[in-house]
């Protein structure tokens, strides 16, 4: 997590305008605003096709951002970003995994097929198995 470091006046305003009662709330107010404001990061990163930083962020330990950037290599069609998320199809966070192969079922090339048949057919979790099987159908017109 990162940390942020607010003003008094940050956090009276905060308060006041966010109707917010508590620490907590207030910890959690920020937290929120600080996810949407990387996922705002992920998008552009996604759009200048910058794949070393996506894969910074979803080689990180925050979940949520992990498949948000998951999500954004998909959209790159690079061989790079392809790459990154074969390896990840074995991730060893199931969630990860999961955004790598949907990511995969995106991104459009064929030969994902390959990979994600592999993985439907040697997996034992059946969440793994049905969304292999979901993203392999997508790519069943892809070249």
């Amino acid at each position: 997590m990162n940390l942020i470091f607010l003003s008094k006046n940050d956090i009276i305003y905060i308060i006041k305008n966010c109707r917010i009662n508590s620490t907590m709330q207030v910890s959690k107010h920020i937290y929120g605003r600080v996810f949407f404001m990387n996922l705002d990061k992920i998008s552009k990163y996604a759009e200048k096709g910058n794949i070393d930083k996506l894969i910074g962020i979803a080689d990180g330990k925050d979940i949520e951002m992990a498949k948000a950037a998951f999500a954004a290599l998909g959209k790159i069609r690079k061989d790079e970003s392809f790459n990154y998320l074969v390896v990840n199809l074995r991730n060893s966070n199931k969630e990860k995994r999961l955004a790598a192969i949907e990511a995969m079922g995106n991104i459009g090339y064929a030969r994902g097929r390959t990979h994600l048949s592999h993985v439907a057919d040697t997996e034992t979790d059946p969440d793994i198995v049905n969304a292999a099987r979901a993203a392999a159908i997508k790519l069943a017109d892809a070249k």
